[in-house]
């Protein structure tokens, strides 16, 4: 680096790409958390619902014959 104003540039490219790495990974972790929430959800509420005597969804193809 020839004078401070480079090294301070590159210091705030530096600063900018990891805050910008770090919303990301912020991000992807919120999703997964959200996908495991509405997965438990779900299962929560086929559980409830066969516990009340509700009718399971109808299978497809060959199981539906067996």
């Amino acid at each position: 680096m020839e004078n401070v104003w480079d090294a301070t540039r590159f210091a705030l490219f530096v600063y900018g790409l990891a805050a910008l790495v770090s919303f990301l990974v912020a991000g992807v972790i919120t999703l997964t958390f959200k996908a495991v929430r509405m997965h438990g959800a779900r299962g929560a509420a086929s559980a409830e619902s066969q516990a009340k005597g509700f009718a399971s969804p109808a299978k497809a193809g060959r199981e539906r014959e067996a």
